[in-house]
């Protein structure tokens, strides 16, 4: 059974998955069914109330809109873990990270530009998507090499937005 960290503000949960769409959390105890119910959307069944949730991945991140709320949430494995504690104790790497559209959007804002220097957490582009404004951050420390779209257009879902190094 897979167990990841999840981490949203501060606030972290650990949670452990099934492979049939159950999620364990193992601090409270709490189990949750998590089913895929469109491409990008998901029913997520706690205590008998379900809600429907659109999430999207992007680097380390995930985007999950639910209730009305963008929520950006780290989901890391142990497996992950065990990479970044050896990342950390000197094996360095150069990490290219293209930052993609997690779904159908409108660029309303880019906040960076080619040459920018940018650390995690850092806001990179604001997009729009199911009247939301949704603003995409930094999942590394980096430089922007390309920034691959411009403001106003629309992009589909998997577009290149923009690459960091």
């Amino acid at each position: 059974m897979p167990t990841y960290r999840l981490r949203h503000r501060d606030q972290e949960l650990v949670a452990r998955t099934e492979g049939d769409g159950v999620v364990h959390l193992v601090d409270s105890g709490d189990e949750v069914r998590v089913s895929r119910s469109g491409e990008m959307t998901f029913q997520v069944d706690q205590n008998g109330k379900t809600v429907t949730a659109a999430a999207a991945r992007v680097g380390n991140l995930w985007h999950v809109i639910m209730h009305g709320r963008l929520i950006e949430m780290e989901a890391q494995s142990d497996r992950d873990r065990l990479i970044m504690s050896l990342a950390r104790s000197g094996v360095h790497t150069h990490a290219v990270q293209e930052v993609r559209a997690p779904m159908p959007s409108r660029i309303v804002r880019i906040d960076v530009n080619v040459g920018d220097e940018v650390s995690v957490g850092q806001s990179l582009i604001v997009l729009e998507a199911m009247k939301m404004e949704n603003t995409l951050k930094a999942s590394q420390n980096g430089t922007v090499t390309e920034v691959a779209i411009v403001s106003s257009k629309a992009v589909e879902k998997g577009a290149l937005l923009l690459i960091l190094k």
